[in-house]
């Protein structure tokens, strides 16, 4: 059994704006821009691709980490 006092004190780890934001932000964003840099590092000779790509994919990873994050918080309580 929990008291009510003990779930009240409780807060989500992302507020529902924030957390809208990171998941149009993980799910179109990055990956767009990814794929856009890649392109066009191909087509312009801009320097360093793959690297660029690998930190946006890895950016985008820990992105859904926290999210994943943020969503087990919210449905233990």
């Amino acid at each position: 059994m929990s008291n009510s006092s003990e779930t009240q004190g409780k807060r989500p780890l992302l507020s529902d704006r924030n957390y809208t934001i990171l998941k149009h932000i993980s799910a179109i964003g990055l990956p767009s821009v990814g794929a856009l840099y890649f392109a066009l590092a191909s087509l312009w000779h801009l320097p360093s691709a793959e690297q660029v790509v690998g930190s946006i994919a890895a950016v985008n990873v820990f992105m859904g980490g926290l999210m994943g994050a943020a969503q087990s918080s919210l449905q233990r309580e």
